[in-house]
């Protein structure tokens, strides 16, 4: 779960978006291409995968000129989930109790 402070990224000019596309890409498996090994051709990938929930804190969100922005800048970082608000219907309507 990460908590991103509002305030903190306005002031770096970022937004929520540039939050999830920073993490999509620090933090995944790409391809990096093929090993030919004897008669085996095997896929090679790129695994840059944190290990620890607090390394997703020093994934950047913005570098280059001037100073970079790192997650811990602007948020937080802890080990949870989302709380589910699904519901399933029943002929069209919220069950109190299925059958």
């Amino acid at each position: 779960m990460i908590d991103v402070d509002p305030q903190k990224l306005h002031a770096y000019g970022l937004s929520p978006e540039n939050v999830v596309l920073a993490l999509s890409t620090g933090n995944s498996i790409q391809p990096a291409g093929n090993a030919d090994i004897g008669t085996t051709n095997a896929l090679v990938t790129t695994d840059s995968t944190v290990t620890q929930i607090s390394d997703l804190l020093g994934i950047p969100l913005h570098s280059g000129s001037g100073a970079s922005v790192y997650l811990r800048d602007v948020g937080n970082v802890r080990d949870a989930s989302d709380v589910l608000a699904g519901y399933a219907l029943l002929n069209g309507k919220r069950p109190s109790t299925f059958p």
